[in-house]
């Protein structure tokens, strides 16, 4: 009986590891930037292996959760810290695609809030980890793709920006003379809300600044192709976009491969 129970023990041990292995909760975490009151939900791996790169989330101009939470959750899963960031800050959401617009153009033609959303995010990091943060990639979806590619284009430092259907419609110049970061960027043939041409020049502009740069365009996909709310979207706005499972998928396994390869 004894030994029977000692089993038991060690069974429940071990599955409390595994769980705890995993990685932790989404976990609010709150900071300011100029007076600004931010949030953001952090998940800290707690796998004996992790990585010490850390990622930063930036969601799409609707700042719906799923996509962003997904997505964390399955980076923590791997051993990555993940930080989905609030990009409009005070508990702003938009419930529409106008409102969408106007929050989002506020924020692209605003350049030091950026900057200082940025740094103040990794700054909050370091606090909440205790520990120093080596490697960061910025990933980014529609209007947090625009937000990652400022950050790439004035050199803030991210080893990796990862790019979703950026609309490509920044204005803003290439401000450093050799851009340190690499920059994924995953866009669908289909989508006509991104532009196409800015699309090829600013890889090119980017090239130029000697940055590494990976553009890959899905055949049949529109924009939000990795959004499971695209659908959804799209019926009750009569928007252009849909989701798309295989370049979902296959954008995402893309991610992953080139991490390998950069000992992210």
């Amino acid at each position: 009986m004894r030994h029977f129970i000692l089993i038991c023990i060690a069974f429940l041990i071990n599955s409390c590891a595994v769980n705890l292995l995993k990685f932790s909760e989404l976990k609010s975490l709150s900071f300011s930037h100029n007076n600004i009151e931010t949030q953001a939900f952090v998940a800290n791996t707690f796998k004996p292996n992790a990585s010490d790169t850390v990622f930063i989330i930036l969601h799409e101009a609707w700042k719906h959760k799923a996509l962003a939470t997904k997505k964390a959750k399955s980076l923590a899963e791997k051993g990555y810290t993940t930080m989905t960031l609030d990009i409009y800050a005070n508990h702003v959401k938009a419930n529409s695609p106008k409102g969408a617009s106007k929050y989002a153009q506020k924020i692209l033609n605003h350049n030091s809030y950026i900057r200082d959303l940025y740094k103040s995010a990794q700054a909050a990091l370091v606090k909440e980890l205790q520990r120093p943060i080596k490697k960061i990639v910025v990933i980014g979806f529609s209007f947090g793709a625009d937000v990652a590619l400022e950050i790439a284009k004035r050199d803030y430092g991210p080893n990796l920006v990862v790019s979703f259907y950026s609309h490509y419609s920044s204005s803003t110049p290439i401000l450093a003379k050799k851009i340190h970061s690499s920059l994924l960027l995953f866009n669908g043939k289909e989508d006509i809300i991104s532009n196409k041409i800015k699309q090829k020049e600013f890889a090119q502009k980017m090239v130029r600044a000697e940055a590494e740069v990976l553009l890959i365009n899905y055949p049949g996909a529109k924009h939000e192709f990795n959004n499971p709310l695209a659908n959804k979207l799209a019926k009750e706005f009569k928007l252009p976009m849909a989701y798309n499972k295989n370049a979902d998928l296959d954008s995402w396994q893309k991610m992953l491969m080139y991490l390998k390869t950069k000992n992210l």
